[in-house]
């Protein structure tokens, strides 16, 4: 079997590779369910799984199919499949696709990572739960907690808030962190997750937030005055914007 997971381009300039990974994914996904062994299932998955990350498929077109394979009307046949995608080597590419997310930002594509993910963790259509180990998202989270000015920093925040600040998918002590970084980048990211904290049930998170946030905050200012005599009045305004922002 050969699964289409690069974008092709017709002679008129479309897009082939989703629509091919589709019909492979779908043929695939018979393939499996046609197995009575739940073992033999995940060894094919496995098999398959392992080619697709060695020729270095694109996260867009993956995702899309991903989302195809997870598509079977009848609940027991769905939790099977999804039960058969679930293994260690997705888990492993699951963390190291935002390791080099995460260390070469120019060079990834943002969005085609950020639906990949999303795919992964039961945040888009057919795909009705996290397909990726728990241990996945807290390494995630760990891997995010010393990045500050970099570009994917929203698109991983943004899936981690969706997941859900506050809720059984992040503990509280996950929710914090994620709930602080938002904060530092701001912007849509941050609104997403003040709209979460706002809600009764996140009230824990909530002063969790607020107690280190304002350490934090406390902290930057005081560093801030200390070299404010070495800052230009452009800087001054610039610091001034970026924490009104926030």
């Amino acid at each position: 079997m050969v699964i289409h997971v690069s974008e092709l381009r017709t002679a008129g300039g479309h897009r082939q590779g989703s629509e091919r990974a589709v019909r492979d994914f779908s043929l695939l996904r018979v393939c499996l369910q046609s197995i009575p062994s739940a073992h033999k299932q995940k060894n094919l998955w496995e098999a398959v799984l392992r080619e697709l990350i060695a020729a270095k498929c694109d996260l867009g077109v993956l995702a899309r199919g991903l989302q195809e394979f997870c598509v079977a009307p009848p609940t027991a046949q769905k939790s099977s499949t999804i039960d058969a995608i679930k293994c260690k080597i997705l888990d492993d590419f699951g963390v190291r696709v935002v390791e080099e997310a995460l260390q070469n930002p120019s060079t990834a594509d943002i969005a085609k990572t950020e639906d990949f993910l999303s795919t992964c963790t039961g945040l888009r259509k057919n795909v009705s739960s996290p397909l990726l180990g728990r241990g996945v998202i807290s390494k995630w989270i760990e891997l995010i907690g010393s990045e500050q000015d970099n570009p994917f920093l929203g698109s991983i925040l943004r899936i981690l808030i969706e997941l859900g600040v506050g809720g059984t998918v992040l503990s509280s002590d996950e929710s914090a962190k994620v709930a602080m970084l938002s904060w530092q980048v701001g912007g849509d990211v941050w609104i997403g997750c003040e709209e979460l904290l706002a809600e009764q049930e996140f009230k824990i998170v909530r002063e969790d937030f607020f107690e280190t946030a304002g350490s934090k905050l406390r902290t930057t200012l005081l560093a801030l005055s200390e070299k404010e005599n070495k800052l230009s009045p452009e800087d001054k305004d610039q610091q001034c914007t970026d924490w009104s922002q926030r």
